[in-house]
């Protein structure tokens, strides 16, 4: 197991950093299906990670939250996480984002003249692979009574349940428990369509 997860970590890394080095001289068609590739390979490291961790299973998260007898395995596996993303983040994202962001924001330049004046043209230079608008840069730090009830419904249906939502959605692909997680989706669909009315009832909007 550890052997097979250590090939598929390595894998996923090539994967992820030949696409990107690819994406850098491509055409804009071009980065634009490297993304999606890579959208594709994360998703596909998501999944494996989840799986060879553990956390698709209840029994996990509730051994983790048993004091009684307590199991420190989800803890490693987001300690682990977060270890190898928050270098990718802040060496690979987040210089892409800044850059695309600024990009976003230059003036359009004038980069010809014709006789019915100077005809204004995009930036040619290139975007970055990963898309700006996909993520949003949080610069609230105020921890107030929204967040803290979100945390506290968060933790409740968390326990309950044995699932928090990226194994959930991952669950539906297996065939064990499929109608409890079917449930569960649907249920955490409601709740999200129902977000802005609550919002707006609690005086939160």
């Amino acid at each position: 197991t550890l052997e097979f997860s250590l090939k598929s970590l390595t894998a996923v890394a090539v994967s992820f950093f030949g696409l990107t080095m690819a994406a850098q001289s491509g055409s804009p068609s071009v980065r634009e299906g490297l993304a999606l590739a890579l959208e594709l390979v994360s998703g596909i490291a998501t999944g494996l990670a989840l799986g060879v961790g553990g956390m698709l299973q209840a029994k996990n998260v509730a051994a983790f939250l048993d004091l009684r007898h307590w199991d420190p395995t989800l803890m490693f596996v987001m300690g682990g996480a977060i270890m190898v993303a928050l270098p990718v983040v802040q060496l690979a994202v987040m210089p892409r984002i800044n850059a695309g962001a600024a990009k976003e924001n230059e003036p359009l330049v004038a980069s010809s003249t014709n006789d019915k004046g100077p005809s204004a043209e995009a930036p040619t230079e290139k975007m970055p692979l990963v898309a700006t608008n996909k993520y949003v840069v949080v610069t609230n730090t105020t921890i107030d009574a929204k967040l803290i009830l979100g945390g506290v419904l968060f933790g409740a249906g968390w326990g309950l349940s044995g699932m928090c939502p990226g194994p959930g959605l991952i669950n539906l692909a297996t065939p064990v428990g499929f109608l409890p997680v079917l449930a569960f989706n649907a249920a955490m669909a409601a709740a999200l369509a129902l977000t802005p009315a609550a919002t707006r009832l609690l005086g939160f909007a």
